[in-house]
């Protein structure tokens, strides 16, 4: 077997785990879509006054919590909006293993492109998160809240962009080894 069918078939393998990664998230898309009318129209008194700690990405919520409906919308949006982004990266792993499969090398100009929009959404998510648990905190009436930005994953966002960059230089260097030969 060559080095071109092992890199084909590895890179069908990644597409195939990207498309179940992708069915699973977009499952959890429903589910947290579908609870927004469950919240809405759904009797609260059964779970107040609660203990609710959260803490993620560099933000704590610490409280004991009367829930409401807004801090509920809240915290589904999040998710959602999570899962979103999530569905970005995987979207575009799989695209960049779909191309890798199809031309039978890493180094494209659009590989570049999607590692550079998977960095994009890392670090989106980044930011997005604390902001979206802040406004779950305050949501939450009388809640301990400590904000701090992801900082590592904003660094995973700058090394992705930076591997984008790599790419791009070594289409440089697989069209000068192809006009070569």
């Amino acid at each position: 077997m060559n080095e071109k069918t092992k890199l084909q078939k590895t890179s069908n393998s990644i597409v195939n785990i990207c498309n179940f990664i992708l069915g699973l998230l977009a499952l959890g898309g429903a589910a947290l879509t579908a609870g927004i009318p469950v919240v809405l129209f759904t009797e609260l008194e059964k779970i107040q006054n609660t203990f609710y700690y959260y803490a993620f990405n560099g933000v704590k919520v610490n409280a004991p919590v009367n829930l409401n409906k807004p801090a509920l919308l809240i915290g589904l949006a999040i998710g959602l909006v999570g899962i979103l982004l999530f569905i970005g990266q995987i979207f575009y792993t799989r695209k960049i293993f779909k191309n890798v499969s199809a031309s039978h090398t890493p180094f494209t100009l659009e590989n570049s492109v999607y590692i550079k929009r998977i960095a994009g959404f890392v670090a989106a998510t980044a930011i997005a998160q604390p902001i979206g648990l802040l406004l779950f905190g305050f949501a939450l009436k009388h809640a301990e809240i400590e904000v701090g930005v992801g900082l590592d994953m904003l660094v995973v966002a700058f090394i992705i962009y930076a591997i984008s960059l790599v790419f791009e230089h070594g289409v440089t260097l697989q069209q000068q080894a192809d006009e070569t030969l």
